[in-house]
């Protein structure tokens, strides 16, 4: 028996937890990413100087067995390992927090061995020829798939196939929050700061995390990393990056007790589409032919965890459709 082609749009949890799967069941699913790297938004910056920050998913935490399952085996392998950070004030997250090492993608990383992937390469439409799909990427390379499964945000998502499956109405109900970054490295590296991270219950701030206090790093300097609560990034969504970082730094200087010079490098990320507020409550969504499927976090909830299972039921409903290779296994925990 013949296994459909499979292609898979986006190279963050969801989207690399169903090519895994599909692999491990004699699949070759291909994924195309408009970033440069596997993450989503599992993601760090690294400097050439060898600091780095985690700009992202600041940690990760095991909420469903499996994806607990799947973190301990990360663990065992040396792709991730517990954080147990320093918190302001000593308030501290429930339950054990993990991070990816030596980069938060890193849990993620190591499953893409074998896996056709196309990084910078963004899809501009999808269409429906006879029995099969057409993936149009931006740079003009396309691609004929039987199965699509579109791993993108929500909006996102919406914009390539909602009108071909009927999903624009339940994509819509996805509401998800922004979120601005602010990266800043300290000069010289002085005593020990008084904390790892900070929580703040202000519109403004939601979280301030030094990426050199996490396992696995090798900074040499700290690498401070602020998140913007979503009310203030929704009001500043469209301001130019040099604003968002000569705020940011004076945000951070206030709350280290430093001053803007003691930094000497900065920059800015926008997330749009950073954290689901209000979820489909259903793994994946799927059309009438059972060939285009769409499956991330904004499913199930706000979490990684919440990406993983939905890449992983997606994968496991293709499987159930279409078979699987003989004498293969789809496990990923």
């Amino acid at each position: 028996m013949k296994l459909p082609r499979v292609g898979i749009i986006g190279a963050g949890a969801a989207g690399v937890t169903c090519a895994a799967i599909l692999q491990s069941a004699g699949y070759t699913p291909v994924i195309f990413e408009k970033s440069r790297g596997v993450g989503g938004r599992l993601a760090t910056r690294r400097l050439g100087s060898g600091e780095m920050f985690d700009h992202g998913a600041p940690y990760i935490s095991g909420k469903s067995d499996i994806f607990s399952r799947f973190v301990e085996r990360a663990i065992s392998e040396s792709h991730a390992a517990i954080w147990a950070p320093w918190w302001r004030g000593g308030d501290a997250r429930e339950g054990e927090l993990f991070v990816g090492i030596p980069t938060m993608n890193a849990i993620l990383k190591h499953q893409l061995n074998g896996i056709e992937t196309h990084f910078q390469t963004e899809v501009a439409s999808i269409s429906r020829s006879g029995e099969q799909w057409i993936l149009q990427c931006v740079d003009d390379v396309a691609a004929q798939l039987d199965v699509i499964v579109c791993t993108a945000p929500a909006p996102q998502a919406n914009r390539l196939v909602g009108s071909r499956a009927d999903f624009a109405t339940t994509l819509e109900r996805v509401k998800m929050s922004p979120c601005w970054t602010v990266l800043a490295r300290q000069a010289k590296r002085p005593q020990a700061p008084a904390f790892d991270a900070a929580a703040w219950p202000t519109s403004e701030i939601a979280l301030v995390t030094n990426t050199s206090a996490k396992p696995g790093r090798s900074c040499a300097l700290n690498c401070w990393t602020l998140h913007f609560g979503k009310d203030w990034s929704f009001s500043n969504l469209e301001a130019e990056r040099n604003e968002i970082v000569q705020h940011g730094i004076a945000v951070l200087a206030r709350i280290l007790g430093l001053s803007a010079e003691d930094f000497d490098y900065t920059s800015a990320h926008r997330w749009r589409y950073a954290r689901t507020e209000e979820a489909v409550q259903t793994p994946f969504l799927e059309d009438e032919t059972q060939s285009l499927y769409c499956a991330g976090d904004w499913c199930l909830g706000p979490y990684v965890d919440n990406a993983f299972r939905s890449g992983l039921c997606v994968a496991e409903k293709i499987v159930h459709c279409h078979g699987r290779a003989p004498s293969t296994a789809t496990s990923i925990s």
